[in-house]
């Protein structure tokens, strides 16, 4: 077996967006300048310089960030960025950063506590793409509102100097998921390095370490392979199972379930095999995040064995003298317990039971898995090994057979007879029934003898 994992997957961000309007809004002792200076990453800066008691800076208000989010989708993350700022004197600190609408704190949620700033340029991030900032009722009418965005106010430590605080940008990002459209798609699992060229794919697992924020309404959607880059084969979702709040692994498949598929070597080695899993919430209220943090397939194979020869002799023919030998049919009654197996050869042997002539192996045909007839040669078809009489009425004379198939597949044969065509004498054909001399392998893929 080998085993491949992806790494972290996240939700979806929207991609970070720079505030389009701001404002110096009154709270504090200290106003802002040049507020509008922040709707461009490009060195120009707001300013303020707090002034008296209680040296606490107005809020410095950003909204207008002209969001696009896709229909049906689930608010899962609020980030906020104040971009590149830093102190000149004094000491100062980022006192409260908090989401609003038109200048009033959004209903349901949290502030943040801010950081110390210092005297180097630097960003800092509140909230990120699991944080919702305390609110459960997300709308994507929230965030595309124009008079969204958040806003923060900086402090003066403790009357420990008074300092001039510069900042060139505000951002925001929005991360989402879309849980009954889009999926995890999860491919390149790198089995080609590992798996053997003669390798038989006899079954798949999927393993999905996977949780969700709140709540016991959001499972399984899908849970399919992709082949070739398509979604292929049998969904193992379970639709009926609630995803847990903390991490826990989900398994899909196993060692013998192939999910409605046949899949060769090359398919599962190629990068664009893997996994899409999907997740759906069954209640039209408050946003759920699903989270995946990763995904592990692990591949169940055999590899490919031919079998020893099974030389079938001493059909007991009695061709009269001075026929002609025009043609031979071998007939077999076979199956296999798991349909990898295929002749390898099927060839005549000679009055010395030797095997020469055409190789009459159908190699590309599986063995059934239940007792079917085959077929080989014809009427006038001699196996290329210019037949006569004495040869065929020799008890060495007969058929030799292997197979190829998985270690794992047992192949078992009833009977084999062969039919011999001539003229010359009375024009008759000559069918004689019989098991075998000698069975000689004990290893799968085997032949095991049925009566």
């Amino acid at each position: 077996d080998d085993s491949r994992s992806t790494s972290d997957m996240d939700s979806v961000g929207v991609g970070e967006e720079i505030t389009g309007t701001a404002v110096n809004q009154s709270i504090g002792s200290s106003s802002w300048s040049s507020a509008s200076n922040v709707t461009a990453d490009d060195g120009s800066y707001a300013t303020m310089h707090t002034t008296s008691y209680p040296y606490a800076s107005n809020y410095l208000t950003s909204d207008n960030y002209g969001f696009n989010i896709p229909d049906g989708a689930l608010i899962v993350g609020v980030e906020c960025k104040i971009g590149d700022i830093y102190r000149v004197g004094g000491t100062g600190y980022v006192g409260s950063v908090r989401l609003h609408n038109n200048g009033t704190d959004l209903s349901g949620t949290d502030g943040k506590v801010g950081n110390g700033v210092g005297t180097s340029v630097a960003t800092q991030t509140y909230g990120g793409a699991s944080d919702l900032w305390g609110k459960t009722d997300w709308t994507i009418a929230d965030v595309e509102h124009a008079d969204f965005g958040f806003r923060f106010v900086v402090h003066e430590n403790n009357g420990s100097g008074r300092p001039t605080i510069y900042v060139d940008y505000m951002a925001m990002n929005i991360y989402y998921t879309l849980p009954d459209t889009d999926g995890i798609r999860s491919t390149n699992f790198s089995f080609s390095g590992v798996l053997p060229a003669d390798a038989v794919i006899t079954g798949v697992e999927v393993d999905v370490q996977k949780s969700v924020n709140a709540g016991t309404d959001v499972k399984d959607k899908l849970v399919q392979l992709v082949v070739g880059g398509s979604l292929v084969g049998d969904s193992k979702a379970d639709e009926s199972t609630a995803w847990g709040t903390s991490d826990a692994v989900a398994n899909y498949g196993s060692a013998t379930d192939l999910w409605g598929l046949t899949p060769s070597r090359a398919q599962v080695v190629a990068s664009d095999f893997g996994v899409e899993i999907r997740a759906t919430k069954n209640t039209s209220t408050t946003a759920r995040q699903a989270r995946i943090d990763h995904i592990t397939i692990t591949l169940h194979y055999t590899t490919s064995e031919t079998s020893d020869y099974l030389d079938v002799q001493n059909f007991g023919f009695d061709i009269p003298l001075g026929a002609t030998i025009n043609g031979m049919v071998v007939s077999i009654e076979r199956k296999s317990t798991s349909g990898t197996v295929t002749d390898a050869t099927l060839q005549m042997l000679n009055a010395s039971g030797v095997a020469g002539g055409d190789n009459k192996a159908l190699t590309s045909t599986a063995w059934p898995t239940s007792d079917a007839l085959a077929s080989y040669g014809g009427s006038s078809d001699s196996w290329s090994i210019s037949p006569t009489v004495a040869m065929v009425n020799d008890a060495d004379f007969g058929v030799r057979l292997s197979i190829t198939g998985s270690l794992a597949d047992v192949a078992y044969v009833d009977h084999v007879s062969m039919k011999v065509y001539y003229t010359g004498a009375s024009g008759s054909e000559l069918n004689n029934k019989m098991g075998w001399v000698s069975v000689p392998n004990t290893e799968n893929p085997r032949y095991d003898p049925e009566y």
